[in-house]
């Protein structure tokens, strides 16, 4: 998938985007993951690998992953979604009371949903940084 973003800093590692249509972010299920976020004050991290010369304003398409949207979204309700309901059947299955059974079933839904939030923040934010595929060839007047 590509993103039109506008470049607001570089540096020796990376470079700096901002989002430019960024209306489908705010309802967007992993919005908190995504590094492509849609605020405006944001500005979003970049791999420049084909060494292009690009400058601050310069309008560039980045590159995403197609299925990070519903990889992210089975990570995020899917698989603690499956934990609740496996270890509910299970230990129902080997004679627990069924309130028992749901309420562990539940509280690992909950420790799941605790390490996917450490997954997030210490793998997920550094795995899926863009990479800069195209700079737009536009007239310095040109304002989006």
């Amino acid at each position: 998938m590509k993103e039109l973003m506008k470049v607001v800093d570089i540096d020796d590692e990376y470079i700096y985007v901002q989002a430019l249509e960024a209306a489908n972010c705010s309802s967007c299920v992993i919005k908190g993951s995504c590094n492509l976020t849609g605020d405006p004050n944001k500005k979003i991290k970049a791999i420049n690998k084909s060494n292009m010369n690009l400058n601050r304003n310069d309008f560039v398409y980045i590159k995403k992953e197609d299925s990070l949207e519903s990889r992210a979204a089975f990570i995020m309700y899917g698989i603690p979604l499956l934990i609740m309901i496996a270890l509910t059947i299970v230990l129902f299955v080997i004679g627990l009371n069924e309130i028992i059974s749901f309420l562990v079933g539940l509280s690992g839904m909950v420790i799941s949903y605790y390490f996917i939030h450490i997954y997030d923040k210490n793998i997920a934010k550094t795995k899926y940084i863009p990479e800069i595929i195209e700079k737009l060839k536009i007239y310095n007047n040109f304002q989006l």
